[in-house]
């Protein structure tokens, strides 16, 4: 189970599952459930012996031990081991079974996993976008990329930008994803450390910072000739205008928009699951456990994204509509957002549902 998004950005020194790795002899990690149950055990022994006691383990997963029968064992252990052995066992008061795998290393327990109904195939095909998509989404990054490129040079030549919004913009988004990474990442005591992860949150935000003033640039006066209502309460956003009726009304549209987009995100992955007769993902997504930093974070990241993708979405159809016109470039839009959004839901879930 992933208790929130967890993102990259403020992962840097943050201990996790695989971080660090376990390569220091005498280091473990051990996974509890809700009620301090072993659920798995993973180790590099630092000693040998001649034979391998489960039973300390065992007790620990809070099965009933009188339950417990030999099964041949399945998994490959994610450790290094030199023999393996299985259960098959019941928790106390319950009749459905579950199993349990381990293997040791010269003598001594190196890992164990309670596996039952809610445990997810490790032997499944991993999960990755076709050939098609993903030279798609490649092909429009360059494209799209370098065309803003291209544009913004030409607007800055031609005193067309808006320098002032694309810089407060800018300025923003990169703010919110330093922030995040102030509130959020794991801060270390040592200065080298420190200093390398600060590097990093930085580098983070001046990078998107950068990206979004560039694209700003180049789409602000497209949208301004094409559809220039739609600038209105965005132009009174950018000069500071927050009570202004028309920035309350159009923030509230967003967020009623953002809600619906949401909820239909969900119903394509239901519909895919529904037409592919694949099962439903078994997972937990439990963001109330989350640290408050961590929550605080990820809503910062999920903000400057939304943004990103509004400016993104924006871009790409005044591209289209040059290239193909105002009918055409919709109808290209709509096939390509369709193409991928179908298929983007059963990805993403399957995705979430393994880091669950």
């Amino acid at each position: 189970m992933q208790a929130g998004n967890q993102n990259y950005l403020f992962q840097s020194g943050r201990v996790t599952a695989d971080d660090p790795p376990l390569e220091v002899p005498g280091s473990a990690v051990v996974t509890l459930d809700q009620h301090r149950a072993l659920v798995e055990y993973r180790a590099l022994p630092s000693e040998t012996s001649r034979a391998t006691d489960w039973r300390p383990l065992l007790a620990a997963t809070g099965i009933d031990m009188s339950t417990l029968t030999p099964a041949a064992p399945r998994a490959t252990p994610p450790v290094a081991s030199d023999a393996r052995a299985a259960w098959s066992a019941s928790f106390a008061g319950r009749s459905d079974r579950v199993t349990i795998e381990t293997a040791s290393l010269k003598g001594r327990p190196a890992w164990l996993r309670v596996e039952g109904p809610w445990h997810r195939d490790d032997r499944a095909a991993p999960v990755v976008l076709p050939f098609a998509i993903g030279s798609m989404q490649l092909v429009i990054m360059l494209g799209s990329t370098l065309t803003a490129v291209i544009v913004t040079r030409r607007s800055l030549r031609r005193g067309r930008a808006d320098r002032t919004g694309a810089l407060r913009l800018a300025l923003y988004l990169g703010g919110c994803l330093f922030a995040a990474w102030i509130i959020a990442a794991h801060h270390a005591a040592d200065p080298e450390s420190e200093a390398r992860m600060l590097s990093m949150g930085i580098g983070e935000a001046a990078a998107t910072a950068l990206i979004v003033w560039v694209f700003y640039i180049a789409l602000e006066p497209g949208v301004r000739r094409t559809w220039p209502r739609a600038m209105i309460g965005w132009a009174r956003l950018l000069a500071g205008r927050f009570r202004d009726a028309m920035v309350g009304r159009e923030i509230l549209l967003g967020i009623a928009a953002g809600a619906i987009g949401s909820q239909l995100f969900w119903l394509g992955t239901a519909v895919k699951q529904r037409l592919s007769h694949s099962p439903a993902p078994l997972f937990v997504h439990a963001p109330v456990i989350d640290p408050l930093a961590i929550f605080a974070g990820d809503h910062l990241v999920g903000h400057v994204a939304s943004m990103e993708i509004a400016v993104g979405t924006a871009f790409l159809l005044l591209m289209f509509r040059k290239m193909f016109g105002a009918t055409g470039g919709m109808i290209v839009f709509a096939l390509l957002a369709s193409s991928y959004v179908f298929y983007a839901p059963g990805i993403s879930t399957r995705c979430f549902s393994r880091l669950c």
